[in-house]
């Protein structure tokens, strides 16, 4: 479980980092998806999101 909130925090840094960038240069769709990006690993880390193990998909 710990594993798991740890990846989720993660990829939620990862995206704050991807929706600065996106401020940053000025492109919309960077910062949008860094958003987006940012809210699911949120989600992810909360434990509100499933995570796809690999062989499952």
């Amino acid at each position: 479980m710990k594993q798991r909130r740890d990846k989720g925090r993660a990829r939620q840094a990862k995206g704050s980092v991807q929706e600065a960038i996106g401020k940053i240069i000025g492109d919309a769709d960077v910062e949008r998806q860094g958003r987006r990006e940012s809210e699911a690993g949120a989600d992810q880390a909360r434990g509100e999101s499933p995570m796809i193990k690999d062989g499952d998909d």
